[in-house]
């Protein structure tokens, strides 16, 4: 596969010119390099359960059926077990177990001179780079150990209550996670995130521990609210100190810190929006919110038509800043239940997940893999090409606008309040048509952060230039997707 990828790669560049080979064998090279799978850990292997990626996969597969169909399928006719001895004994066994981790990996690496800033792996034989392996190991069997977690609560038939999306997704992702670090980068800057996550596990097996000692022990569990918000600390913790190899030189595959970021930003949204719904809505309920908050129209001189759960989550405010409104977005199956159909099928726009990953290789491209490219070549003379796109962004942009005022202003949209036409009717369509070019226009606007890197421009790549980028792109791919035409399409002629 790899003969066949650079074989490609430079007829490519034979047929471009002898400089385009040079530019395009070292981007391969560059890719190689970084691409972990030609870094496994030799030190690792022969380890139970730990072979083979399958291993781990089919037993997280095995995880998610036993918990989700088999379990409570079992139980269904069974009486709820009664496991308070048994809790309390796993819960001691997790503190110990956890606890022990937390200790011999800060006797090992933060303790023995181990850097927070950057610190490669250390690949020799020592004893101190063996005891680490060891030691990551034991954090791979102790997130299959967790599995019991859920296995308590099907047996305790807890599975509307405890069982929650967020709880299945976390224990089925970590063993894939630990696998991952430990296989390729036993050791140096991975190190941090066991030992945090040990010294959290502690904290919060020592809860589920006096929760399991019965009722009369329910007094001192005042602080189960902060659990969460400590566990998103984590997340926190563990995003930041990955991200600081995104901007500095470290001998440590990059690869990996853009692995613990994105795995540490997903499961702060998650937990997130798992505290949200747990103690701010309930507070919110509490307060018994009426109907009768819901903002009125200025307009129409009547009740807006909009949802209670979005009025309930503003608390009867008229602003919704950008985290509140991160807030409803993540706790609310009412928007992600609405995509319009009729968007379904065309490409790059079939799942969030495709621009979120555009973005994040645009963001390794204009950040990293670029200037990296760039660093020892003289800057090209791209002048015939930005004529050239320019000229075609001008076209693309101007026949966009006039379709646009075409199909909605010029036909009698209003600009005060127009729904959605979910209908078939060809203008419809049309505004859906526009919509996906408006789309694939933010695509093609990436290309002046290429321009800007082949011209040597650092300057140009400013915060705002990559955040305008990088938002517009996940912006207009929710607009098109959830509300194509009508009120959104009035920003589409405004930036053209």
């Amino acid at each position: 596969m790899f003969y066949l990828v650079h074989f490609v790669f430079d007829e490519a560049a034979r047929i471009w010119d002898l400089r385009g080979k040079v530019f395009m064998s070292e981007i391969l090279k560059l890719l190689i390099k970084n691409c972990p799978f030609y870094l496994l850990d030799k030190r690792t292997d022969g380890w139970l359960l730990t072979d083979s990626p399958l291993t781990p996969t089919l037993i997280c597969l095995a995880y998610v059926y036993a918990v989700q169909i088999l379990g409570p399928k079992l139980m269904e006719n069974q009486a709820a077990y009664r496991l308070r001895g048994l809790l309390v004994i796993y819960n001691v066994f997790q503190i110990s177990f956890n606890g022990w981790m937390f200790y011999r990996l800060c006797r090992l690496t933060w303790f023995n001179g181990y850097s927070l800033i950057c610190q490669p792996v250390d690949y020799s034989d020592s004893e101190n780079a063996l005891q680490i392996i060891t030691i990551g190991y034991c954090n791979y069997l102790c997130k299959l150990i967790d599995f019991f977690d859920t296995l308590f609560f099907v047996l305790r038939k807890k599975n509307s209550q405890q069982i929650t999306f967020l709880h299945v997704y976390h224990h089925a992702t970590m063993p894939l996670t630990v696998w991952i670090v430990f296989r390729f980068v036993p050791g140096g800057h991975s190190v941090f995130m066991p030992t945090v996550n040990s010294f959290v596990h502690v904290v919060m097996y020592f809860y589920y521990l006096v929760a399991a000692m019965g009722p009369r022990f329910q007094k001192y569990l005042w602080w189960k609210k902060y659990l969460t918000g400590f566990q998103m600390l984590q997340f926190l913790c563990v995003g930041v100190h990955g991200s600081q190899l995104l901007f500095i030189e470290c001998d440590f595959p990059i690869f990996f810190p853009w692995f613990f970021v994105t795995q540490s930003i997903v499961f702060f949204l998650l937990f997130k929006g798992f505290h949200y719904k747990a103690y701010k809505v309930t507070r919110m309920d509490n307060k018994k919110i009426n109907a009768k908050q819901r903002i009125s129209s200025p307009y129409n001189g009547s009740r807006s038509n909009s949802h209670l759960w979005m009025q309930q989550s503003l608390g009867g405010k008229r602003t919704c800043t950008k985290l509140l409104f991160i807030n409803i977005c993540m706790c609310s199956s009412h928007l992600f239940n609405s995509k319009d159909k009729r968007t379904d099928g065309l490409p790059l726009t079939e799942s969030p997940l495709t621009s979120v990953l555009i973005c994040l290789a645009y963001l390794l491209a204009a950040k990293i893999l670029g200037p990296k490219l760039m660093a020892n070549r003289p800057p090209y003379d791209l002048r015939g090409a930005l004529v050239t796109y320019n000229a075609f962004q001008i076209c693309f942009n101007g026949w966009m606008f006039y379709r646009i005022c075409c199909v909605t202003w010029l036909k009698g949209y209003s600009l005060i309040c127009q729904p959605v036409d979910y209908s078939d009717n060809e203008d419809a369509l049309q505004a859906i048509s526009m919509g996906y070019f408006y789309c694939i226009s933010k695509l093609i606007d990436l290309l002046d952060t290429l321009f800007f890197v082949l011209r040597k421009k650092e300057n140009h790549l400013t915060f705002l230039h990559i955040y305008h980028h990088v938002c517009m792109l996940l912006t207009v791919w929710i607009g098109f997707r959830f509300i194509s035409g009508v009120k959104v399409l009035f920003c589409q002629p405004s930036t053209l």
